[in-house]
């Protein structure tokens, strides 16, 4: 993997949109610090972000159609 360091401070910005980023962030945390609940906290607030707004769209664009 790159470090996030390394990368040009505009791809950092859009980086920081994806989930995926935030989940390798707590994935590498558990797994090779041991972090805790409260030390991931700052990166579970964007993937719920993300869910809340996919699946409020998905509400929404949902249909129940009997044919």
């Amino acid at each position: 993997m790159f470090p996030f360091d390394g990368m040009p401070r505009p791809a950092q910005w859009i980086a920081e949109i994806f989930p995926l980023t935030h989940f390798v962030r707590i994935i590498r945390g558990i797994l090779l610090r041991g972090a805790t609940l409260g030390e991931v906290s700052r990166d579970l607030w964007p993937l719920l972000v993300f869910f809340l707004v996919t699946m409020g769209l998905s509400v929404l664009r949902f249909r129940k159609r009997l044919d």
